[in-house]
């Protein structure tokens, strides 16, 4: 038996069994094949309580060893890395084709067998999608930032060597920044050319300034703009759906466009922005390196990295748009077979297409079971699932071996990483769930264990953002990029710490949180 402690690598709040169970079951293996070879993680357990991923824990001297593998094949085989990259975009653009062809399908007309295999091939493109560049796009900077900490040595040597006036922390967010469109902000500029048609037309500016119901489109908006904004629902509703929802309403829009009317948007400098923002960080990237006069493989490996952050944000969009499809998979067998959402969500997809297959009903105690403490566990390639007794028992044999984190409660200053440079004072606000949005103000200081798509508009209010979770390729880092925000990653248990109210400062350029009153 391996004795290392295990290490909790990741936790993801309402994520339901299809994500941690494929990848448990088949992802992590075949992911280590294709990029080692072999199979550095051996063991590894997912805990689970009812949807919610508590933890996912490896064995501390496993995951140290695929860190380090990894990290060293960045550098020494970025054609390796790069060939990987494009296997996933293509794993991806098909897995949101499909996705985007199931939405077409009247699934109310497909037999039990049919809905099976949609299952199927959804389940099984979402695996392909989100494991094929999981080493990169997560693991090399997921315990200690090790890619980031790489990167900013390298830049320090250069800026010192060549006694250059600039701070390390821009540097690296420039030549890590992608000079790419991502979906969110192609949804900002369709959204934005929206607002255009409408303020074109003073009726219907009118009726969306005085919006008194967001519910449903003034009745006094033309057809043809009516057929824009739903297509545009329709099209994007998806964006902030994460695991288990919701997608966006009709209200959300109309409240968007309404609130951009009130602070008297305009929408042709925003699309102008956003459309020459890639244009201008390219640019800015090329200058940079040229003046670092960094090796060729250096810059290369900037390259990589800037394009891990935007491969890492792609994939999670594309699959949150398949997560957002699986949903309405499941409400239709959920119907026939008498199952609400949450009960098909702790069901792994061998058990839901078992079901199908077979036309018998699911097995009611084993998903009951499944509410409290619950295993998924890999253990010398073979996976099962833990439930009851069987998980409680697991858990107490290995706690006394599950390493945890600490933090310095009387301390008054936090060291993170800096994901995107500048500075920033004001109250914190603790954000992880979009029910706890409403609390969020201009110019808060945002602190998340994590943060995900649904809670990009409190991340737009926010004068600084803090998590927990770290990297350069956390959602935050993405986020704060695309925003030019002030935003500080890895800074563990600080949650435990600040509260809603309490004064700080944030030193990205540093990497530093310091409290200023509580």
């Amino acid at each position: 038996m391996n004795d290392s402690k295990w290490v909790s690598n990741y936790i993801i709040p309402r994520v339901g069994y299809h994500l941690p169970f494929v990848w448990s079951s088949w992802g992590l293996s075949y992911v280590q094949k294709i990029f080692f070879g072999k199979q550095i993680i051996k063991e590894h357990f997912n805990h689970m309580v009812g949807v919610d991923l508590l933890g996912a824990y490896f064995r501390k001297n496993e995951l140290r060893e695929l860190i380090e593998t990894a990290i060293k094949k960045v550098f020494d085989d970025p054609d390796f890395i790069e060939n990987n990259h494009r296997e996933a975009y293509r794993f991806n653009d098909d897995y949101f084709k499909y996705a985007q062809k199931v939405l077409n399908f009247d699934l109310t007309k497909k037999s039990d067998k049919e809905l099976a295999e949609i299952v199927t091939l959804m389940i099984d493109g979402l695996a392909h999608a989100q494991a094929h560049a999981v080493i990169t796009t997560w693991f090399v900077d997921s315990d200690g930032q090790d890619l980031t900490n790489k990167l900013l040595a390298i830049i320090d040597e250069y800026v010192k060597k060549g006694n250059q006036d600039v701070k390390v922390s821009e540097v690296f967010s420039l030549l890590t920044t992608p000079s790419k469109t991502s979906l969110l902000i192609r949804e900002e500029i369709e959204s934005l050319e929206i607002l255009q048609i409408i303020l074109k037309n003073s009726s219907a500016e009118e009726a969306i300034k005085n919006l008194a119901n967001s519910d449903a489109i003034p009745a006094n908006i033309d057809v043809h703009l009516s057929q824009k904004i739903n297509e545009h629902l329709k099209k994007w509703c998806w964006t902030p759906f994460a695991y288990l929802g919701p997608s966006y309403k009709i209200g959300d829009y109309l409240k968007l466009w309404h609130d951009q009317i009130l602070n008297n948007i305009n929408p042709e400098a925003e699309i102008a922005e956003r459309i020459e923002k890639p244009k201008l960080i390219e640019s800015k990237r090329a200058a940079l390196k040229a003046s670092l006069d960094l090796t060729e493989n250096q810059a290369r490996i900037f390259d990589i990295t800037a394009d891990i952050i935007f491969l890492k944000n792609y994939r999670k969009d594309v699959s949150f748009h398949g997560y957002y499809v699986l949903n309405k998979v499941f409400q239709e067998i959920g119907k026939r077979k008498f199952l609400s959402i949450n009960q098909l969500q702790v069901m792994s997809h061998i058990e839901i297409i078992e079901m199908l297959n077979s036309g018998k009903s699911a097995n009611l105690m084993t998903i009951n079971k499944r509410k409290s403490d619950t295993i998924i566990l890999i253990r010398d390639g073979k996976s099962q699932i833990l439930s009851g007794i069987d998980a409680s028992s697991f858990i107490r044999k290995e706690e006394s071996y599950i390493e945890k984190d600490t933090i310095d409660v009387s301390a008054k200053e936090f060291k993170g990483v800096c994901a995107c440079s500048g500075h920033a004072k004001g109250p914190i606000k603790i954000i992880n769930t979009p029910e706890e949005m409403g609390k969020m103000d201009e110019g808060d200081i945002m602190l998340s264990h994590t943060t995900f798509p649904s809670l990009v508009p409190a991340m737009k209010k926010a004068a600084a953002i803090i998590t927990e979770d770290g990297g350069v390729t956390c959602h935050a880092a993405i986020v704060a990029r695309e925003l030019n925000t002030p935003c500080v990653t890895g800074i563990k248990l600080l949650t435990s710490i600040l509260k809603d109210g309490d004064m700080v400062e944030v030193d990205a350029n540093s990497g530093i949180v310091k409290i200023l009153n509580k």
